[in-house]
């Protein structure tokens, strides 16, 4: 389980050109905050880009807002398996 805040989304679904399976995405961008280590290298926010496949798991239950704080849990693959909204 990670904690993010959300700074944008995309959705894209379309049939693949290289297996010509159908593919639904939802992707969503995000912030970490990043602190100092103990070698005090590190500093200020992390980006990175949530991949969630709707095909395997299913449609997401809510479209995240920008701001908007989530969890995103993993399975044993290493794949995002659910998002959910940070409770304020």
């Amino acid at each position: 389980m990670s904690n993010y805040k959300v700074i944008g989304y995309e959705h894209k679904e379309g049939i693949s050109k290289k297996t010509n399976k159908p593919y639904c995405l939802d992707i969503i961008h995000c912030i970490i905050e990043q602190r100092l280590d103990e070698s005090g290298n590190g500093f200020g926010n992390r980006v990175e880009s949530i991949v969630y496949n709707a095909l395997i798991n299913g449609p997401l239950e809510a479209v995240p807002a920008i701001g908007d704080y989530i969890d995103v849990y993993y399975s044993r693959g290493g794949y995002v398996s659910d998002i959910f909204p940070v409770k304020s």
